[in-house]
Order: C-alpha cells, then sequence, then structure tokens
C-alpha cells in the first residue's frame, strides 16, 4: 500500500511539474492587453473605445462606441473617421465595413512616433466632432513600450 501511495504521488508531482514547464503556443506570439479606456461625451454623444499600446509599423484596431446623448440609441452616421496626427504626419482612417449600428471599428498602421492627437471625426448635420486625445502616445518600438515609457 505504501508503495502504491509513493507511485501515485510521483506521478501527480511528475504531471504538475510537465504542466508547469508545458510552452503553450499563445505563449510564443506577442499580445497587449493593455488597452487604455476612453470615454468623452458632449450635449449629443457619447463615445467609448479603448486604445491599444500604438508601435510604430505595428497594426491596430480600435472598436469605437458612439451613442446619441438624447436618445440613448446608437449614433448611425456618414463620414466618420479616425484620425492619427503625431509630429506633422495625419493619417487619416475610414471605419471597416460591415459594422454593427453605432460600433464602428478602425483599423491602421501608426507611421510616425511621438505625441500626438487621435481623434474621431463624427459629422452631423450642424456640426462636426472631434472626440479623443491630444495627447496619444505612439512608440517607435516594442522595447520603447516595454521599457516603461507606457506608463504602465
Amino acid at each position: 500500500m505504501k508503495k502504491y501511495l509513493v507511485w501515485t504521488f510521483s506521478i501527480c508531482v511528475l504531471c504538475f511539474m510537465s504542466a508547469c514547464n508545458n510552452k503553450d503556443s499563445h505563449s510564443e506570439e506577442h499580445h497587449h492587453h493593455d488597452a487604455e479606456p476612453m470615454t468623452r461625451y458632449n450635449k449629443d454623444l457619447e463615445f467609448y473605445t479603448e486604445v491599444p499600446p500604438l508601435i510604430v509599423g505595428e497594426n491596430a484596431t480600435m472598436k469605437v462606441f458612439l451613442t446619441n446623448i438624447n436618445d440613448y440609441k446608437p449614433f448611425v452616421g456618414d463620414g466618420i473617421e479616425l484620425t492619427l496626427s503625431v509630429n506633422g504626419k495625419v493619417q487619416r482612417v475610414a471605419p471597416d465595413h460591415g459594422h454593427t449600428p453605432g460600433v464602428y471599428v478602425f483599423s491602421f498602421t501608426p507611421a510616425v512616433a511621438g505625441c500626438g492627437s487621435l481623434m474621431v471625426v463624427v459629422p452631423m448635420s450642424d456640426t462636426t466632432y472631434r472626440l479623443g486625445s491630444s495627447h496619444q502616445h505612439v512608440f517607435a518600438s516594442h522595447d520603447e513600450y516595454h521599457s516603461g515609457a507606457h506608463g504602465h
């Protein structure tokens, strides 16, 4: 009986150790899960998104939610775009097609490092709103991002 318990215990320890040393295929991929939430609103719209780390040369995707303040229904409009302006370089991006009403998905690749503005431009019948951040950092590389410059 004692040998059986020792044998069972040994197998359990080996299984546990091999599980701890087993590398998941996802661990080799480089993902960032520390997106920064951003909420803005004015008299007509509420804007919400999560901004992923922006790194030069790497694709970033942002899902933007726009809601009409007067009835809390999804905002649906034409001409909406995202602008990223860093060191005089302006990138304009239209939302991907097939969005859900009130949800706009933007995919883009930052081209210039530095601090600039990230705005969603929303034209309405009587005005055009620019909602976002005027202090958005775009990192030159993964090394810069991971060096702690991102404030986490």
